[in-house]
């Protein structure tokens, strides 16, 4: 069971690094002002900052005062909000969090101050929402170069730099490509493989960055390769694997209301899961022939969605994901092993636990 104080110190994560992201002057610099203004509707709308924990309790392993890392906190948020607001024009989502998506909101902006019709606005907001994905990644960078020599020394400065430029940047980028590709494949073709190798470079390689950039804020570090780096993003690795299959469980299991996004939406959008990939993979000739019936398809009933959970509980992809899931969740409570004892030690243990038990 997460422990009460757990919640609300993630709570207070949140509010630190929303508060320091939202009272930036780098959006007010942005002409015309409602593109800076658009920069910002992300974070307002929410979210769990799992990144800022991640880097801010990383740094308070290692040094008195964890908030130096701040800025490299709110770097690593911006960085994952500009992924989705380019993986929201990617995929097509309307909204995401029960709020208009940046493409959709910046369409009803052309249609509300200009008049626009409606192919030409949808144009306007595509184009941009590509534009507010730009400027927040400059945005991120920004956030790290302003705290040199005040938060960390130069050299500190230069090593997140060159780690987010030459690492994770490809890396993530490559994991999206590789997403989108399986989109024009046959679902029978992808394999489990491919799939959790898309995984760690999507999703695992921000994660795995942000608690390494708590190591390296907090030591002040001109390097990545380090032991305690090197172990922080390990742990964050596992956790954020761990973290992307109980998404998709919860894709199709969860309550809506509290998933904050459509349930069975996997299935209308023919995103191809692990957990999808096993059950085609493990239910008999009539049961794939149903989970294939689905894919692609614009509504989903209620009925039909509750077969397609039956027949993933049966064949046993259920019980395979969170078996991995938790597969994950032990390999990086081992590499936490490897970090200095501290009150921080124990709140990124609860974080990993919180990834495979959360229901949102």
């Amino acid at each position: 069971m997460l422990y009460e104080s757990f919640q609300q110190d993630l709570a207070n994560i949140a509010k630190i690094t929303d508060d320091h992201i939202i009272t930036h002057p780098y959006p007010t610099t942005v002409t015309p002002s409602w593109l800076g203004e658009e920069m910002l509707s992300y974070t307002k709308g929410g979210g769990k900052r799992l990144r800022p924990a991640l880097c801010l309790w990383s740094a308070a392993l290692v040094c008195d005062n964890y908030q130096k890392a701040l800025p490299a906190a709110a770097a690593a948020e911006i960085f994952h909000t500009w992924t989705l607001v380019h993986d929201d024009i990617i995929d097509r989502d309307a909204t995401r969090r029960g709020l208009p998506t940046a493409h959709t909101s910046l369409a009803q902006h052309a249609r509300d101050s200009h008049n626009t019709e409606d192919a030409s606005a949808d144009h306007f907001g595509l184009s941009m929402a590509i534009l507010t994905g730009d400027l927040q990644q400059a945005w991120a960078l920004n956030f790290i170069t302003e705290a040199s020599g005040t938060q960390y020394p130069a050299h500190t400065t230069l090593t997140l730099i060159n780690r987010l430029l030459t690492h994770v940047y490809p890396i993530l980028l490559g994991g999206e490509a590789i997403d989108v590709e399986f989109e024009h494949r046959e679902i029978d073709s992808i394999s489990p493989e491919e799939i959790l190798r898309m995984l760690e470079m999507k999703t695992a390689c921000l994660l795995e960055f942000s608690a390494q950039a708590g190591i390296v804020c907090g030591l002040e570090l001109d390097t990545f390769d380090h032991p305690l780096v090197i172990a922080a993003g390990d742990f964050a690795y596992s956790a954020g694997l761990a973290f992307q299959l109980q998404d998709d469980i919860l894709g199709v299991f969860a309550d809506e209301t509290k998933l904050g996004k459509p349930v069975g939406s996997d299935f209308s959008a023919r995103k191809v899961t692990l957990l999808l990939a096993e059950t085609i993979k493990l239910s008999n000739a009539e049961q794939n022939d149903f989970i294939h019936s689905l894919l692609g398809a614009k509504s989903i009933s209620e009925n039909d969605l509750e077969q397609a959970r039956q027949i993933m509980r049966d064949c046993g992809a259920l019980e395979m994901i969170q078996e991995k899931a938790q597969h994950y969740i032990d390999a990086a409570q081992l590499n936490l092993q490897k970090l200095p004892n501290s009150p921080a030690k124990e709140r990124l243990a609860e974080l990993a636990e919180f990834m495979i038990k959360r229901n949102f």
